[in-house]
């Protein structure tokens, strides 16, 4: 990481930006947007900027002067070099002080880049090894739908996840039923059907989520977002996680029970293609 943008000011990435009293750091009201760049170009921008504007409501917080599509993806690759791959992640956050309610609700927001060190969407050879979390589970609150910057059980579940041999970990939600993993939504493929959980059952609302739901149809899949009970996921066909950065990642085995990938495979390869 080289250099950030604070607020339309770039500056070196070790220069301090945030003091003591910012609400980023003191109550945690915000929000963040990880992008993938590839090539010089965000992939799925208008989703991730939808996303954005839709938390910053829900949060009340009020837009940065100029705030639009093209203003977003211009203080975005002010940052990103034109070739390669990068992973971009922005920050937003009432830039006022005070106690639980922020004396100004106008956003303050920092944006930075850091190195890929693969192109967009390679499917993984061997299916990921899937364990399951139960110490943190998700509310099922409309929040849970937005990427705020509190996001404790999914770093609980990371650190639980150190310690074990899988390749990645379900969340559970209060009625008991998976919602995702630690940062990535959750799919299931049993017969011609591509289930995911509802966003009520407490999952992000996932840019990656909202594309393989679109894309389903053009590998004869249909889809369907209904709770998910463990039940279902020890009886699918095949089962894979979903993020805008790694893309398509397909879960070999969970429990003891083994997947296919074939159908996931055909997916991989048709989202490679819808980026292109």
């Amino acid at each position: 990481m080289s250099n950030i943008n604070y607020n339309g000011q770039i500056s070196p990435a070790e220069e301090a930006v945030l003091g003591p009293d910012s609400r980023a750091f003191r109550y945690g009201d915000g929000l963040f947007e990880t992008m993938r760049v590839s090539e010089g170009k965000i992939l799925f921008l208008h989703r991730h900027w939808e996303r954005l504007v839709r938390g910053m409501a829900f949060l009340g917080i009020q837009s940065p002067e100029a705030w639009s599509p093209k203003f977003f993806q211009l203080q975005c690759l002010r940052i990103a070099p034109d070739r390669g791959e990068h992973r971009l992640r922005t920050n937003l956050w009432p830039e006022g002080a005070g106690k639980h309610r922020p004396l100004d609700h106008r956003a303050a927001y920092l944006i930075t880049a850091e190195a890929l060190h693969e192109p967009p969407y390679p499917l993984n050879e061997t299916g990921l090894l899937l364990g399951s979390y139960h110490e943190g589970k998700l509310a099922a609150n409309p929040v849970d739908r937005f990427k705020t910057l509190n996001r404790l059980p999914y770093v609980l579940a990371a650190h639980w996840l150190d310690q074990q041999p899988f390749g990645g970990c379900l969340l559970f939600n209060l009625y008991q039923r998976p919602v995702e993993a630690t940062s990535s939504n959750l799919f299931l493929i049993r017969d011609r059907q591509l289930l995911t959980p509802t966003l009520e059952e407490g999952p992000l609302d996932g840019v990656l989520r909202s594309v393989v739901l679109d894309i389903a149809h053009q590998v004869q899949l249909e889809a369907i977002e209904k709770p998910i009970e463990e039940s279902d996921l020890l009886q699918a066909d095949e089962v894979f996680l979903t993020n805008s950065i790694q893309g398509i990642k397909w879960v070999g085995s969970y429990k003891n029970i083994t997947f296919g990938w074939t159908r996931t495979q055909k997916l991989s390869e048709y989202l490679n293609f819808f980026v292109r």
